[in-house]
């Protein structure tokens, strides 16, 4: 990480291959991209994603495929990063999804999917 604002747990490992990050508040790009309502840029998410592939795999990632944001990621939230392989015979292709867990009291402990793509590998 370039940036000692992200608070980061990928020591942490979840199961089924997920892993944890934090955009910290105090991250710069919050300056710029809606200082009264902090979202997370999309490249920033992005970038979570191939850090934690480079933990998940030895394979070098060629290309995303595609990246649809489905929710905004916001400051302070605990996310994770799922991958799943796409099934096809000798697929160089991994699908990823970016959830959180909702805290409102209704909803509490539900996976939200903020994120989902797919990714190309070597």
């Amino acid at each position: 990480n370039t940036y000692n604002t992200i608070a980061d747990t990928t020591a942490d490992t979840m199961p089924n291959n997920d892993y944890s990050f934090t955009i910290a508040n105090t991250h710069p790009c919050f300056a710029g991209h809606f200082p009264d309502n902090p979202v997370v840029p999309g490249a920033v998410v992005l970038e979570q994603v191939i850090l934690k592939w480079d933990i998940f795999s030895k394979h070098k990632i060629l290309s995303i495929d595609f990246a649809k944001f489905m929710q905004p990621v916001l400051a302070d939230i605990s996310c994770f990063v799922c991958f799943n392989p796409v099934k096809a015979r000798h697929s160089a292709k991994m699908e990823f999804v970016v959830k959180t867990l909702a805290t409102s009291v209704a909803e509490r402990g539900k996976e939200i999917i903020l994120c989902k793509g797919r990714l190309v590998h070597d």
